[in-house]
């Protein structure tokens, strides 16, 4: 790289900052040619001061050091998600999509980390809204995915489950190819099924969110708590709240994906999922 015709210093420092300071004096024609990249730097990591000539102006320039110290995401618990062909299930499908999965792929149940996530559909869809009620039918696009959280030394067991066709409350469901999806660093996560009880107000929900991250020695810096929600299953009814986590460190994020917060991971609570943020986390 050539360099002309204004004199400057650049001080490179240990913290990957770099001045660039235009000097006073006359201009001349003394050309110096300058090596590709970054000025060296001495192996104690002090600052250093190269000269040079070049056109520009005063500049500040910070080089940011992530671009060498990338967060590598760790695959100990992964998202392994599958195509399906399925036109539709019942809105209320949570156990029913459980003891399918579950009858094929049954060591599911004796892992801390392995989760199921709901098939959730969209809330509406060419004119058709979302039903409330438990038996109405959600349809299903081509681009819903039946996705599993479980540990990234499972997922060849779990590839079992490809190409089997699920009998989902009298709904057939057909898993079609997989695709492993790391987790993420995204500092809003959301879950939108938590486990709670119907004598909980949304005050007392949040203490308990507030109790379950302390756990994973995440501090509670934001949260938010949304829609509440009613799911059947053999054992009675189960009441579960949605709650959006924001402002987490990535590590944070990756600890709340793996672990998760409550009970009932195979039907799909206590999952957490990167967010878009406040907005649709309420209503979520």
């Amino acid at each position: 790289m050539v360099v002309e015709n204004v004199r400057c210093f650049f001080v490179w420092t240990s913290n990957h900052h770099f001045l660039i300071r235009r000097t006073t004096g006359k201009n001349n024609s003394k050309h110096r040619s300058l090596p590709e990249g970054r000025p060296d730097v001495p192996t104690d990591l002090s600052s250093t001061t190269v000269s040079c000539e070049i056109s520009g102006l005063i500049m500040y320039w910070t080089e940011n050091a992530d671009k060498d110290n990338k967060l590598k995401i760790p695959d100990n618990v992964v998202d392994l998600s599958f195509k399906l062909d399925c036109k539709c299930l019942a809105n209320d499908n949570v156990w029913g999509l459980s003891l399918a999965i579950r009858e094929i792929l049954p060591w599911l149940a004796d892992e801390p980390h392995a989760g199921i996530h709901q098939i959730h559909g969209g809330e509406s869809m060419n004119g058709w809204n979302r039903p409330e009620e438990a038996d109405s039918l959600i349809h299903l696009s081509k681009r819903t995915k039946l996705i599993l959280r479980i540990p990234g030394l499972l997922v060849e067991e779990a590839l079992e489950l490809e190409g089997k066709t699920l009998d989902v409350d009298g709904k057939t469901l057909k898993v079609g190819k997989s695709s492993v999806k790391l987790l993420s660093l995204y500092e809003v996560q959301f879950s939108r099924y938590i486990i709670t009880r119907p004598d909980v107000n949304e005050e007392e929900f949040l203490q308990d969110a507030v109790a379950e991250l302390s756990k994973l020695s995440i501090p509670p810096r934001k949260l938010l708590s949304g829609k509440a929600r009613t799911f059947k299953t053999p054992d009675g009814d189960i009441m579960t709240r949605s709650l959006m986590v924001a402002d987490l460190g990535p590590m944070e994020a990756i600890r709340l994906q793996e672990a998760g917060i409550g009970e009932g991971r195979l039907l799909g609570c206590g999952l957490f999922v990167p967010h878009k943020g406040i907005k649709h986390a309420r209503e979520s």
